[in-house]
């Protein structure tokens, strides 16, 4: 005769459900739910005279190191065609004033190497502006408000006696709640600035040479 085996089963079923609810809670414990989202950007502009005394040191470039950045700018307006700054101004590797910069690109030959506008753009920066915690078992606050910023320098010639000068900025929140499942906020703030900055350029080209090609040569704003 077989053994009776109806008494084991419910014993059997009701282990094999806490190991399984076991595994679930050890999950949830390490799991965090990621919420990426794009913060916006505030514009800061003012007109400067090229001659100021605040106006920015510039340094030549070649076009590529604009990189994707250069690339999304090409898909913002077609016509846009970047100079290389390397050849237009020869010899030059250490960082300029902008009155130079404008006096010799204004003295250049004319031809496809004559830029209509000169864009000097600084690196993308952020900084932490505040953070506040608080940790316990099990139960975690992590929020860390900071600030990205990037800066666009826009001169037009044949003028060339003022510059547009552009300051993106945007503040995000990176924030961790964990109370047996976590959320964890994942701001994507240098996509916002490059997408702001890239809209902007793009219309002012635009607005100021609606027809024919644009040429642009690029540098780097210290």
């Amino acid at each position: 005769m077989s053994p009776d085996t109806s008494h084991s089963l419910p014993s059997l079923t009701r282990r094999t459900l806490a190991r399984a609810l076991g595994l679930c809670a050890l999950c949830a414990l390490c799991a965090c739910a990621p919420l990426p989202y794009t913060p916006s950007v505030t514009l800061q502009q003012e007109r400067i005279a090229v001659q100021a005394p605040t106006a920015p040191m510039l340094k030549t470039e070649n076009s590529s190191w604009l990189g994707d950045l250069g690339a999304k700018l090409r898909q913002a307006e077609p016509r846009i065609v970047f100079v290389d700054g390397t050849r237009l101004i020869k010899g030059e590797s250490d960082f300029l004033t902008l009155t130079d910069v404008v006096a010799e690109i204004s003295k250049s030959a004319e031809g496809p190497d004559r830029p209509d506008f000169l864009l000097a753009l600084s690196s993308y920066s952020d900084k932490v502006l505040h953070e506040n915690n608080y940790y316990a078992p099990l139960v975690g606050y992590d929020h860390i408000l900071s600030e990205a910023r990037m800066t666009a320098l826009l001169v037009r010639f044949p003028e060339g006696d003022t510059a547009d000068s552009l300051i993106f900025q945007s503040q995000y929140s990176s924030v961790v709640v964990q109370a047996f499942y976590g959320v964890m906020t994942v701001p994507m703030p240098q996509r916002a600035i490059h997408a702001a900055l890239v809209a902007e350029l793009a219309r002012r080209l635009r607005t100021a040479r609606p027809s024919g090609p644009i040429r642009v040569i690029v540098m780097f704003e210290k």
